[in-house]
């Protein structure tokens, strides 16, 4: 029998990147606090960049006299107002509500796995559960922010090596 063989985080990506020849860029949390609060990620001057995967993790209050609230059609693209990735020149390639991302979106092979689902693991979670009290409910769900036309074609990619492009995530 073999022994298996223990490597560290960065070896693993380095081996990931030499393998498939991409690099996913792990980048660090934000909290959103009060309403209409606008947060902003700046990138990692690293190769070039082809789609950001975004998750949304929130926990809200939900009162009602029923035990649960239904959802609405857009749910839970609705929490987002905008996402924009900014240039520093002022160039926004990409700038899209919530609702016009979950339409986006939608056209893939299979999109019922966009649509909410009742397990935590699923990629759209809401959990719908209310009281007169109120019940904290969590949502969750995944975005992707493709920026090329397919995974082939490298038209979109965008260099981030060069100093005149900082990149912005904005998400309002």
């Amino acid at each position: 029998m073999a022994t298996q063989q223990q490597l560290s985080a960065q070896a693993k990506a380095q081996l990931f990147s030499q393998a498939t020849r991409q690099t996913w860029q792990m980048m660090g949390t934000q909290t959103v606090t009060e309403d209409a609060q606008t947060v902003s990620f700046n990138l990692p001057k690293v190769r070039l960049l082809s789609q950001i995967l975004v998750e949304f993790d929130a926990t809200v209050s939900l009162k009602s006299q029923n035990a649960a609230i239904p959802t609405k059609p857009f749910s839970p693209y609705q929490i987002i107002r905008n996402i924009a990735l900014e240039l520093n020149s002022g160039f926004r390639p990409f700038v899209v509500s919530g609702e016009a991302l979950h339409l986006y979106r939608l056209n893939r092979l299979n999109p019922d796995v966009l649509l909410p689902a009742s397990s935590p693991r699923a990629l759209s979670y809401i959990e719908t559960a209310a009281s007169t009290s109120g019940k904290d409910a969590r949502i969750k769900f995944q975005v992707a922010l493709p920026l090329t036309l397919n995974q082939r074609d490298p038209v979109g990619l965008i260099f981030l090596q060069k100093d005149v492009k900082n990149l912005c995530r904005k998400f309002g």
